[in-house]
């Protein structure tokens, strides 16, 4: 599915460039001011690009002089982009990102990677932020995880092999992603307003009761069907 800003409903974006976002699933919940991407989503902008599992986009608030336009995108699930931007080639990743369109501003958290390509310069954080108008970005950590710069610079004289990843149990590794996303959920609540946090909470609601809908019907399919071949047999 392709999905061309306007979305076919009441969106619209203050650009020239098109704004095309490629998903497997779409939904709209526009009583709500909000849609939902799911499934191998691709957000392209001019020679930007943003892939994710999963896509949500607030909208701004009825107005009957102006159109509803998108004012923030979090991108969820396998996050990887690419900005270009002032003189700068930014490529980063994170388990979340949001974009604000208005700000021209990136916020990626829950860690953070952050690669300049131009200067060949790498950032590590637990958030990192990107001003697309200037091209700068700056960065913050935790006790746990700090702040990390890397700048490759050429080194002849020794020939460095690299650190043997530890192994870890399944059992730790299990633990970590789960308080991994606790965390990514409380920083990603700090980038919300109440309102866009409540928006968000209905949202998840809605899509609960549609997929609880969905399953009900496909059980009673399931027994229709598992009837009939019963009928079909005697």
């Amino acid at each position: 599915m392709k999905i061309l800003l306007a979305l076919g409903l009441t969106l619209s974006l203050v650009s020239a460039e098109k704004l095309i976002i490629d998903a497997k699933n779409f939904e709209a919940f526009e009583e709500k001011g909000f849609s939902l991407f799911q499934g191998n989503v691709k957000l392209k902008r001019g020679k930007d690009r943003l892939n994710s599992d999963k896509l949500e986009v607030y909208l701004s608030a009825e107005d009957k002089k102006q159109k509803r336009e998108p004012k923030k995108y979090i991108a969820t699930g396998n996050v990887d982009f690419e900005v270009v931007s002032n003189g700068k080639h930014y490529e980063g990743k994170g388990d979340k990102v949001i974009y604000n369109p208005k700000d021209l501003k990136y916020t990626i958290i829950g860690n953070g990677y952050l690669k300049e390509r131009i200067e060949d310069k790498t950032l590590y954080g637990d958030k990192i932020y990107i001003n697309q108008q200037t091209g700068q970005a700056r960065v913050h950590g935790t006790s746990k995880k700090p702040v990390r710069f890397i700048l490759n610079i050429e080194d002849k004289k020794e020939d460095k092999q690299p650190a043997k990843p530890v192994k870890k149990e399944p059992e730790v590794v299990a633990e970590e992603k789960k308080e991994a996303a606790a965390k990514t959920e409380t920083l990603i609540k700090e980038e919300l307003t109440p309102a866009e946090e409540q928006m968000r909470e209905d949202a998840k609601e809605s899509a609960k009761k549609m997929d609880e809908i969905k399953a009900k019907k496909e059980k009673e399919a399931a027994a229709i069907k598992e009837s009939n071949e019963k009928k079909i047999t005697q």
